[in-house]
């Protein structure tokens, strides 16, 4: 991590404010630094700050929603961010609609505006992670999600999960299950590819040792529950597996 924070702090030592905006630079040449933009690298700074959980990787994200409310800064932003999610994917819709070019004239990346795949928040709030989409990496999350009855990745139907809080050595996430008809079952594992170890899951009814990087809830219809998961960060090898092939 220490190149990506040598090569921020020059960064920022070379920068400009315009319009109350702080710039950074893009390049460098025989005569300095240049071609300044809004880029901040914000992304950049998010993985530091979730890889290290040194409050000094905080330095410049103020202003970024997500993190402030994993701090307990802004109790609103998940409504607001999917709102803005929502938006987003409408406006991209009616500009592919109202796209008059033709197969012959259209560009090969043509559509890329257009695209209404938006997961960025998703990543945010349900796995406590930062979308590695736009910074070229690999997925690091606190949580993962799989359906024991489909045995398939991801939330079971009915199921929801919000990710509320990011610690050093924990993560908080509150689990819904919105049917009002039928029990579900999620298996909430530690890490995109299990590489955090387990060690307890405390809810309203206690406290429950882990073993391990996966675990099971059963959710009644309509019941939901707030879980303070404890762990071991990076303490296993990264292994693709489903849990129930490991």
């Amino acid at each position: 991590m220490e190149p990506l924070r040598r090569q921020l702090a020059n960064l920022y030592a070379a920068k400009k404010e315009e319009g109350g905006r702080v710039l950074l630079p893009q390049k460098y040449g025989e005569k300095g630094w240049y071609g300044y933009t809004a880029n901040q690298y914000l992304d950049v700074q998010r993985d530091l700050y979730l890889w290290s959980m040194n409050p000094a990787d905080l330095a410049h994200l103020g202003g970024d929603g997500w993190i402030q409310f994993l701090l307990g800064k802004d109790s609103g932003y998940p409504a607001k961010a999917l709102a803005g999610d929502f938006e987003r994917l409408r406006k991209r819709v009616a500009g592919f609609r109202a796209d008059g070019s033709t197969p012959d004239t259209r560009r090969s990346d043509g559509a890329q505006p257009f695209s209404p795949v938006s997961t960025g928040t998703l990543v945010n709030l349900m796995l406590g992670g930062n979308d590695p989409g736009s910074s070229g990496n690999v997925l690091h999350s606190r949580l993962r999600y799989f359906d024991p009855r489909l045995r398939r990745a991801g939330l079971p139907e009915d199921v929801a999960a919000l990710v509320t809080s990011v610690g050093a050595s924990d993560v908080k996430v509150t689990l819904v299950n919105t049917s009002p008809v039928y029990e579900r079952e999620v298996v909430v594992q530690l890490g995109a590819f299990a590489e955090h170890a387990g060690v307890a899951v405390t809810s309203a009814a206690g406290r429950v040792a882990l073993d391990g990087s996966h675990f099971t809830v059963r959710l009644a219809p309509g019941a939901g529950e707030s879980l303070t998961v404890a762990m071991k960060r990076y303490a296993n090898a990264p292994t693709a597996a489903f849990p129930w092939d490991r």
